[in-house]
């Protein structure tokens, strides 16, 4: 489905209508910034009663996010794994094949 910007009448990437069907913008007219993601274990692990779940949150709070973790945690800059993905662009990314390295 092909849809196009209420702001600027491009073109929305497929990609991101794909991620986002509701999507009345194209990227560089949005005025939602880029969010970051982390997953939170939940539940009790003492009654293997757990599950994961995923927090999305903005760029300061997520830096505000790693800063106290490292601080309480000790962890070190290498340790934290979290990349931004930009599909916006690249026609040859599929959604669908993405996977997670730990």
């Amino acid at each position: 489905m092909i849809k196009f910007c209420k702001g600027c009448k491009e073109e929305i990437h497929p990609m991101r209508v794909k991620a986002l069907p509701n999507t009345q913008t194209c990227v560089n007219c949005s005025t939602t910034g880029a969010k970051k993601a982390i997953t939170v274990l939940k539940g009790d692990v003492s009654k293997d009663d757990t599950w994961v779940d995923v927090v999305f949150m903005d760029e300061e709070t997520y830096e505000s996010y790693t800063n106290t973790t490292k601080n309480e945690n000790h962890i070190s800059e290498k340790s934290l794994k979290s990349e931004m993905l930009d599909f916006e662009g690249d026609e040859n990314n599929n959604i669908d094949n993405l996977t997670i390295e730990e």
